[in-house]
């Protein structure tokens, strides 16, 4: 609900935007209470405004859309994670192949510290997001997008005006008919598998997954 009649803000929609405002400006926790606070301070209305940093990030955790952190080797061996398929290994020490340690050797006397992984990433679970993008009322219409507006013409405007798309659905008709099925594109932001001895390494690498249902507007920017 508005946080007052006419406000075109709600309280969910002021969390993310002070949690965006962290995420984009790097703010200190210190700078978001403040902030908080003084929105408390100079605003008549205080019912629907968040407490504190903790109170905005507690609600916005209620969506369901939180990152996991798992610990990897640095040299892609394996990952110390549990998953559904039997592959218990977040209890692991060593990696189970090349046998190197899990975590940064602590200096003597550090060991009430919490040891430190040597390499970690971060994944967004995507069923999650996907369910909420069909929960939402300003997306749930585009996530159909695909199906309803194939050209005519023979211009490509999509990936799903593509022969790759169309060979997929020849394959897979089942899966074609269904409007809300989604369709998912793999983009990667500067990978390169065959990184030369005079190119300086990098330690971040996204990898994203792209909902291709949606119109060429909203998903532009990972597929061209």
């Amino acid at each position: 609900m508005p946080l007052y009649e006419g406000a075109s803000d709600s309280k969910l929609s002021m969390c993310v935007r002070l949690l965006a405002c962290k995420s984009n400006l790097n703010i200190p926790d210190q700078c978001l209470e403040f902030i908080s606070k003084m929105l408390l301070d100079t605003t008549p209305t205080k019912i629907g405004l968040p407490k504190s940093y903790y109170d905005a990030k507690r609600l916005v955790l209620k969506l369901g859309l939180q990152a996991k952190r798992i610990d990897c080797r640095v040299d892609g061996c394996m990952l110390f994670y549990d998953n559904e398929y039997g592959k218990n290994d977040v209890a692991l020490l060593e990696c189970k192949f090349c046998h190197k340690s899990r975590y940064h050797h602590q200096n003597t006397g550090a060991s009430n510290k919490k040891p430190v992984p040597v390499k970690a990433i971060f994944y967004w679970p995507i069923i999650p997001r996907l369910q909420r993008m069909y929960a939402s009322t300003q997306t749930v219409g585009q996530m159909t997008w695909r199906y309803d507006n194939r050209s005519s013409n023979g211009v490509l405007h999509h990936p799903c005006d593509g022969e790759a798309w169309k060979h997929i659905d020849k394959i897979y008709p089942d899966f074609f008919v269904e409007a809300h099925n989604v369709r998912l594109g793999l983009c990667s932001d500067g990978f390169n598998p065959y990184v030369q001895a005079s190119n300086a390494p990098y330690s971040c690498w996204p990898i994203i997954m792209t909902p291709y249902n949606l119109p060429p507007e909203m998903t532009k920017h990972e597929w061209t």
